[in-house]
């Protein structure tokens, strides 16, 4: 039986993975609907989970509510940036982050991620000498990611950043890296 060449099984093994993944969104993945159906809601309503009320950990375990953390802060605009401690594209980015909260003294500016405080700490020792982040690294729930389903994020890819105005409301959203440097995130912020 002669050989299949040796392109042919990268091919199908590239075919099964669109394939799955198309099934996994269809079937598998949770939409919109299903999001607001989870938390008690009919189809045509506004997503359940309120963001501000999110309980998040702070490094030492101080746990709190997001909206109250804001406040204390005294931020009308609150810009969140869902990260990792493993993306690559999340690290990249943070040091613009840094700089654009400086500059915005009246944005309370906030990563959040899923990782756990350890994780969290050993990330900022290992970044110790090319990270100095001044803005608080928060942790949360795993199911913060159907929030970002909600929100359009349907995949959770990372980094995604919103920005919420005193009320809660989101006024910008954006998936992805921010590489343009930190007024692309102060204008960002701003919109």
């Amino acid at each position: 039986m002669p050989r299949a060449p040796k392109f042919i099984a990268p091919i199908f093994f590239a075919l099964g993975f669109a394939a799955a993944a198309m099934l996994w969104q269809q079937h598998g993945g949770a939409n919109e609907n299903e999001v607001r159906a989870a938390h008690g809601e009919h189809s045509g309503a506004a997503p359940g989970f309120d963001i501000m009320r999110a309980e998040v950990a702070d490094l030492d375990g101080n746990k709190t509510v997001l909206g109250d953390l804001a406040k204390k802060h005294g931020g009308a605009t609150v810009l969140i940036n869902f990260w990792a401690t493993w993306c690559a594209p999340c690290v990249h980015e943070m040091p613009l982050i840094n700089e654009a909260a400086k500059a915005m003294p009246n944005v309370f500016v906030a990563g959040i991620t899923t990782d756990n405080a350890a994780t969290i700490k050993k990330f900022l020792a290992k970044h110790k000498d090319t990270l100095n982040i001044n803005y608080p690294l928060l942790s949360a729930k795993f199911s913060i990611h159907k929030y970002w389903q909600a929100q359009g994020n349907k995949i959770g890819a990372l980094p995604f950043t919103i920005v919420l105005d005193a009320n809660g409301k989101i006024t910008n959203k954006k998936i992805g890296e921010f590489t343009k440097g930190a007024q692309s995130i102060i204008d960002f912020a701003r919109q």
